[in-house]
C-alpha cells in the first residue's frame, strides 16, 4: 500500500521542523566598542604597477 501524498509531504515537513530545531544556532557576538573600519594612510605614496605581457 502506497501513502497519500499529503501524509508523505506532512511527514516531509515535521522531519523538516525536527531537524531545524535540533541544529544548532549561530550565536555571534558584538563587540561593545565600535571597530574602525577607516583604512590606515600609507607612509609613502605607492607607484604605478605595471605588468609587463609579453
Amino acid at each position: 500500500m502506497i501513502p497519500p501524498t499529503w501524509m508523505i509531504e506532512e511527514l516531509e515537513r515535521r522531519r523538516r521542523e525536527r531537524e531545524e530545531q535540533e541544529r544548532p544556532q549561530l550565536w555571534i557576538e558584538v563587540p561593545s566598542e565600535p571597530v574602525s573600519r577607516e583604512r590606515p594612510e600609507p607612509e609613502r605614496p605607492r607607484g604605478p604597477i605595471v605588468i609587463d605581457l609579453w
